[in-house]
């Protein structure tokens, strides 16, 4: 691979990655996370060539997806191929039989693509009747197989996610470490700003 390249609107909709992270950047990610992050950032090509990744697990707003969509902006910079979908997409796209593209579909892509990043996994995804614990597991045994990095993001705990997910988890164990992401929510600080922005009180008469 050669140097970075800087990214444009089409790869941005060929990773499928929400517009809101378009701008994502390494700031956003909680402290306590970033040396990890920063290291498979500054290593993306050796570690897409083992097909390492992360289970990012963490309370709501604290930037999971966030630091999952700034690692998919690495390796997409470096010419990897890059596929972010969350769980609930995956499935409604396989429900309704609709390919990603033209050119091959989301199933084959979420099976082939370098970096694959499955967001907001829930524990109600476990028993889907389409995109469950089951073919999860499968998807992740095929991606190790062919070394091909995944990262995961959930609001669960490492001991939920053991309990509902066990097979996967097992599978995502050989491959992924498991990263707890704390920090400021930063939803609310979004809202926050949002609201300063948009809402005028009204001035009291005297």
């Amino acid at each position: 691979m050669g140097g970075p390249r800087k990214l444009d609107q089409g790869d941005f909709i060929r990773m499928n990655l929400p517009r809101e992270f378009w701008p994502a950047r390494s700031d956003i990610i909680a402290k306590s996370a970033y040396p990890s992050i920063h290291n498979y950032g500054t290593k993306i090509g050796e570690m897409l060539r083992e097909g390492l990744g992360f289970v990012f697990y963490g309370p709501a707003g604290v930037g999971k997806t966030g630091a999952a969509a700034v690692l998919a902006k690495i390796a997409k910079c470096y010419g990897h191929s890059v596929l972010f979908v969350t769980i609930s997409d995956l499935r409604e796209l396989a429900r309704s039989r609709i390919d990603f593209d033209e050119k091959q579909s989301m199933n084959d892509r979420s099976r082939d693509v370098e970096l694959l990043i499955l967001d907001n996994l829930r524990i109600e995804d476990a028993k889907e009747t389409i995109v469950n614990a089951a073919s999860l597991e499968a998807l992740l045994e095929h991606r190790g197989t062919w070394k091909r990095s995944t990262i995961i993001t959930t609001r669960m705990t490492d001991g939920e996610l053991t309990k509902a997910f066990s097979g996967l988890m097992e599978k995502a164990r050989a491959m992924c470490a498991f990263l707890p992401i704390q920090g400021e929510n930063l939803r609310d600080k979004a809202e926050k700003e949002l609201e300063q922005r948009l809402i005028v009180r009204p001035t009291e008469k005297k």
